[in-house]
């Protein structure tokens, strides 16, 4: 049995399952993919699970890794600075670059997992806005904001 890490079928709950440590919770998967078993107990939704429900969540996390790092490094945030750097809303300009970023991010494996995990099409983008904060924090990809002029 192992809640809140594995959904069999469905995509990550909001946020990343609401995780805290997000580099902690992508380990948990490869820990739980030590194990011998065969039927997982997800704790939600009512659906047994198979290692094929969990190799295929563990594919989700990475190409949403992946796809978040390469938007992350894909958008432009100059309009974002044009837009409201001079009214001088930082927090604006951060906000709406961190929206684009996720949204960006989201697209490409929201489409993939529609139909192959349930709320792919639900969670993607807030999943991808979580994965992002921890690549900001966790991983100290500061992206287009670690550069001090």
């Amino acid at each position: 049995m192992v809640v809140d890490v594995l959904f069999p079928g469905w995509a990550p709950f909001k946020g990343l399952a609401a995780s805290q440590d997000i580099p902690a919770w992508i380990k948990a998967h490869d820990i739980v993919m030590d194990y011998p078993w065969r039927t997982l107990v997800g704790g939600h939704l009512g659906r047994l699970g198979v290692r094929a429900d969990a190799t295929t969540q563990q594919q989700y996390v990475a190409d949403l890794l992946a796809s978040t790092r390469a938007a992350e490094a894909s958008v432009d945030p100059a309009p974002f600075y044009e837009k409201y750097g001079p009214t001088g809303n930082s927090w604006a300009i951060f906000k709406t670059y961190l929206d684009a970023v996720a949204t960006t991010a989201a697209a490409p494996v929201a489409a993939k997992y529609t139909g192959v995990l349930a709320a792919a099409d639900v969670f993607t983008v807030d999943n991808a806005m979580v994965m992002l904060e921890s690549l900001r924090i966790d991983f100290g990809e500061l992206g287009p904001f670690g550069v001090r002029p």
